[in-house]
């Protein structure tokens, strides 16, 4: 792993399923929704590229149909779908690798191929998840959205 983030302007990332999920249902009460509309800000304004995994809206409409009634979730979902996202389809070397490193460090598959897309991509992985950022935050390919600074530049 590489360590330290470098200083140059964010142009490519990766999202994990709840920043997602904060940009569709903003919640009042809910941490770092304003770094996460921010994002996707700087997205809709053609500054930033947000390459997914390719199952990514699985993981996102299972958390959205459990919150959300069928018409919310209708208009939500489709909206996230509906977006022109870098869609990333894992080579089979490369889920290989996804799950050496998930058994490695005791974290999801999932969580390992967020964080590995950034990797394959050049990108840096934004994530929501304190915990699993904590055991990666010497990497320079993560950073936790809380840490972004709240501006749209």
């Amino acid at each position: 792993m590489d360590k330290g983030r470098s200083a140059k302007p964010l142009k490519s990332a990766v999202l994990d399923a709840s920043i997602l999920v904060k940009i569709v249902l903003p919640e009042k009460n809910e941490e770092n929704v304003r770094e996460a509309l921010l994002l996707f800000e700087r997205f809709a304004n053609q500054k930033l590229t947000i390459t997914l995994p390719s199952f990514w809206n699985y993981e996102v409409g299972n958390t959205l149909v459990r919150k959300l009634s069928t018409g919310l979730f209708e208009e939500k979902f489709a909206f996230l779908l509906s977006q022109p996202f870098e869609i990333y389809s894992f080579s089979k070397t490369e889920n290989v690798t996804i799950g050496k490193f998930a058994k490695l460090h005791y974290v999801s598959f999932y969580d390992a191929s967020y964080h590995l897309l950034a990797y394959f991509t050049d990108s840096l992985f934004i994530t929501a998840d304190k915990k699993y950022f904590g055991q990666f935050k010497k990497d320079k390919h993560i950073i936790l959205l809380g840490s972004l600074k709240t501006r749209s530049s």
